[in-house]
């Protein structure tokens, strides 16, 4: 089976699965509770209020209870597009655009492992069990990460998660230009995909620093185009309150049972302190050092090795929530098309059934065991935040792997 008819045959099966999914949340009952937030900005945007005032935000929307707007103006941009006038169905168009968008994410993450040199994953094996593993893995995945959560709040994470993996792409076929203009839009839109400027920089060096700067000053310029500077100096007024989350009204406090943040475990130990914010700050220092030292002799770089600097990504934000598990997503179906391409490794089927685990963690609502215990006035200081857990097992599981791959070698793989 040729590239592209297994690109169009994984594609259409996933996209059927997603609308299966989904499907209860096309019902007009069913309100997009974080979509509520991006509606609400962009229209207190368009009318010259201030995106960043809570009480904005209801007077645009209508509904009584809404959540603060924490990201950059430029999204902003994107939100007004689907502002029809009528919220459901804005959400409506907001949630199939996801659901395509997520299409042409699973076709790069296609590319990005098929073009990967450090594993054999070719079109000329014809084994069925083989095509089986690699179309499961593509759907078992996205299902595990949280997928179905992001399109019930309307989150923003599947776009962060297109100009993500475009960026990996880019990289993967040398066009730095381009890889850095799509992680300039990446962090534009969520400021924590920054934290890849780094294995990006080290891989791609200056081009890509240029195509970054370029792009971040692209992106800058249409938004001031269509809302004008203003939103842009409420946002850094808004950056002066943003250390003190539990600051902010109708913001969860960063010690919510249901946060896996590195800031939220430091804050359950050390109290809402600025002890807890530098051990924060410390604790990520020490990772980026950890993975800086272990993939320091790295030669040829895998998909796989973008996997736990994801994973810092999504535990460095002060606020982390299931539905940021997707951000997973492209590394971790290379780690599992790696695993299985390794035919002399012995521990192959353990070690992807275990690393599945570790993704259902991540992805696992904790919060429908948590709420029966906050109601009951349980002390919730060692049992929270328990996703966060499966992130660090996901770091160790990675650099355990990366030193057996070390001894099993690349020339130990199997078509796939």
């Amino acid at each position: 089976m040729s590239e592209n008819k297994k690109i169009l045959v994984l594609i259409i099966s996933s996209f059927f699965i997603s609308f299966s999914l989904c499907f209860d949340f096309f019902s007009p009952e069913h309100l997009q509770s974080d979509y509520l937030t991006f509606y609400s900005a962009s229209l207190s945007a368009e009318t010259g209020n201030d995106p960043y005032i809570v009480e904005n935000l209801v007077i645009s929307s209508g509904y009584e209870s809404v959540y603060p707007y924490l990201y950059t103006p430029f999204p902003l941009t994107v939100f007004s597009v689907f502002n029809s006038g009528n919220f459901i169905l804005s959400q409506t168009l907001w949630a199939i655009f996801n659901i395509i968008i997520f299409q042409l994410i699973i076709s790069l993450v296609f590319k990005i492992v098929n073009n990967d040199q450090t594993m054999k994953f070719t079109d000329n094996s014809g084994k069925r069990g083989n095509y089986f593993f690699l179309f499961s893995s593509f759907i078992m995945i996205f299902i595990l990460l949280a997928f179905r959560e992001n399109i019930k709040i309307g989150q923003v994470n599947i776009l962060t998660l297109l100009f993500i993996s475009m960026a990996i792409y880019a990289a993967q076929k040398g066009k730095s230009d381009i890889s850095g203009l799509s992680m300039a839009a990446a962090i534009l839109i969520k400021t924590s995909p920054a934290l890849l400027i780094i294995p990006l920089v080290y891989r791609l060096k200056f081009k890509f620093i240029r195509g970054l700067v370029v792009g971040l000053a692209a992106f800058f310029l249409i938004s001031v185009l269509q809302f004008g500077l203003e939103p842009w100096q409420q946002y850094l007024d808004f950056l002066g309150t943003i250390r003190g989350y539990s600051e902010i009204p109708g913001l969860f406090k960063y010690t919510v049972a249901f946060n896996n943040s590195l800031l939220s475990l430091s804050g359950r130990i050390l109290g809402e302190t600025s002890a807890a914010y530098s051990a924060y700050y410390l604790g990520i220092i020490i990772i980026i050092i950890i993975i800086v030292f272990k993939q320091r002799k790295l030669i040829q770089w895998s998909a796989v090795d973008f996997l736990p600097w994801l994973t810092l990504m999504v535990i460095a934000s002060p606020l982390s929530y299931r539905h940021h598990s997707i951000y997973l997503y492209a590394p971790s179906v290379a780690m599992l098309i790696s695993l299985y391409s390794k035919k002399n490794y012995r521990g192959r089927y353990f070690s992807i059934s275990l690393f599945l685990i570790f993704l259902a963690w991540c992805g696992y609502n904790f919060l429908r065991h948590y709420v029966p215990l906050i109601e009951a006035g349980r002390d919730m200081t060692f049992i929270s935040g328990l996703g966060l857990f499966g992130y660090i097992a996901i770091f160790i599981f990675y650099f355990f792997i990366n030193d057996k791959f070390k001894t099993v070698g690349n020339s130990q793989t199997e078509d796939i």
